[in-house]
């Protein structure tokens, strides 16, 4: 019933990358699951506070929103300089990096004015949606290395 013949040291590292790979992957999908929840319970405060916020609460959103971007610019790069990325990874990530600049601009736009045009609110409310999934979609892509 039982084989007592023994791997071969070749399955044997074979076994090893495939489970060091899916330990990298959860662990990158952790850290931008991680951001993104800073991101959302950080901005949910800031929007139902007053405009006299915490100074570290602001920070804290600005800042995670910088890590999360310069995060899939890294993985990006890496990916690329490994093995290159297809036109709909390069899409998607562009379309993340451009979902965060634009974040960026309305958020900073919104604690600069004192009144701001209706778009700058509604946009800053819709697009962590859109980059939200943006982003995964570009790591999981890239993830799965048919980028």
């Amino acid at each position: 019933m039982w084989s007592s013949r023994r791997a071969l040291p070749s399955q044997t590292t074979e076994a090893a990358k495939r489970v060091a790979k899916v330990s990298s992957d959860l662990q990158r999908m952790a850290l931008v699951a991680g951001g993104f929840v800073v991101l959302f319970v950080t901005g949910f405060w800031l929007a139902r506070g007053e405009r006299t916020y915490g100074v570290v609460l602001f920070a804290v959103h600005k800042l995670a929103a910088v890590a999360v971007l310069v995060y899939v610019a890294v993985v990006a790069y890496r990916a690329h300089t490994a093995g290159g990325l297809s036109a709909a990874a390069w899409t998607l990530v562009a379309a993340a990096v451009l979902g965060f600049l634009g974040l960026i601009g309305t958020g900073g736009a919104m604690s600069a004015m004192e009144t701001t045009p209706a778009f700058v609110p509604l946009t800053h409310k819709i697009a962590p949606y859109v980059t939200t999934a943006c982003t995964i979609a570009a790591l999981y892509v890239i993830g799965r290395g048919s980028a």
